[in-house]
């Protein structure tokens, strides 16, 4: 039984990699397609799940522990960041396609969005670590530009203020 079947399309969203149509799950439909280069090392068809609430989140996996107390604080901070982005790139009626960006030598993106015609990567670290994008991805989209989101730079990508 699927995750949608069990809590159901209004709860979660799942986004596919880069390279396989971008499917949107319980978000108003599907996207539109963006299709990359056929790169071979791009993965195709592992979703990734995020939440519209991290406190649904917290009672499929039954932790509430303070944050000093997780040991899943990164991917409570990027399901925070994904659904505070999509929530404003719907209220801001933002035209985009979302997705991510893994390869099978584990290189990954967190966040991809399509705007205009451009590529715009985001890294999402609770740390204030800035990474540099991968070198694949550099090398298949060399005019893609490419940020790192963190608790100290995080407010303009979320739609709460400038950071």
């Amino acid at each position: 039984m699927s995750l949608a079947k069990i809590i159901g399309n209004d709860y979660f969203l799942a986004f596919y990699s880069a390279k396989n149509c971008p499917k949107f799950t319980g978000w108003k439909g599907h996207g539109t397609i963006w299709r990359p280069p056929d790169l071979r090392k791009e993965i195709s068809k592992s979703p990734k799940f995020y939440f519209y609430d991290n406190g649904i989140r917290n009672a499929l996996i039954s932790n509430f522990n303070s944050i000093d107390l997780r040991n899943d604080i990164g991917q409570l901070w990027e399901n925070f960041l994904i659904s505070e982005r999509i929530k404003h790139q719907q209220y801001t009626k933002m035209i985009v396609n979302n997705f991510f960006w893994r390869t099978y030598d584990q290189q990954e993106i967190d966040w991809i969005e399509e705007r205009n015609g451009k590529l715009f990567g985001y890294e999402i670290k609770w740390n204030k670590t800035h990474v540099k994008p991968p070198l694949a991805w550099r090398t298949a989209y060399p005019d893609a530009s490419f940020e790192t989101l963190h608790p100290d730079h995080f407010r303009s990508f979320a739609g709460i203020g400038d950071s």
